[in-house]
């Protein structure tokens, strides 16, 4: 028997592809061939390609935060900056175009947007969040996001592209770096 057809399920469908190959390589007939549809059929449900990309970046990005919440209920400060550190590296590697869906913007992939409305606006706030009590200029606190983000990532990128030596433990040294970065920030407690 045939799944009836959806927008929620097309979009795991496209996230479950997307995690095999890649969200770049991404395409309506080759999902189509996948469900077992027409490329046309499709259309009824995304008008464009950009949109199903769209749905599969917030699907992954629903299902990162879902995983963030739950780990961050208990902690509090600069514990919850590591475990929000550890809990996105974590899930990138078990996801591995992760990375990729964070940075697809929902109009065309071209146009800028605001940190908070793209794709890992949510994780930002999540960020965010865990930030206010510690920092509570709002500029001060704009910079530090940026610099934790652009640490995490960038260690991250390096480390699943093999830049490390394999005798590193990639958790262990993130959280050592995480606890390097959060001596930078003012006003913090552990």
């Amino acid at each position: 028997m045939k799944k009836a057809l959806s927008r929620d399920y097309i979009v795991t469908e496209a996230y479950h592809v997307a995690e095999q190959d890649s969200l770049q390589k991404l395409s309506l007939r080759g999902m189509a061939r996948h469900l077992g549809v027409q490329p046309q059929t499709l259309y009824h449900y995304f008008p464009s390609l950009d949109d199903l990309k769209a749905g599969v970046a917030d699907y992954g990005r629903q299902l990162v935060e879902h995983e963030l919440y739950t780990k961050l209920v208990p902690v509090s400060g600069k514990d919850a900056l590591k475990v929000f550190a550890i809990t996105l590296f974590s899930f990138a590697q078990d996801h591995p175009s992760f990375q990729e869906m964070l940075t697809t913007e929902h109009h065309g992939f071209r146009s800028p947007l605001k940190l908070e409305d793209a794709p890992a606006g949510a994780i930002v706030n999540i960020l965010r969040d865990i930030l206010t009590p510690m920092v509570t200029d709002e500029q001060e606190r704009e910079r530090m996001m940026r610099f934790f983000l652009s640490t995490l990532f960038g260690y991250a990128k390096l480390s699943f592209n093999g830049f490390f030596p394999q005798s590193v433990n990639a958790e262990a040294d993130l959280s050592d770096l995480i606890d390097m970065v959060t001596q930078v920030i003012p006003n913090g407690s552990k």
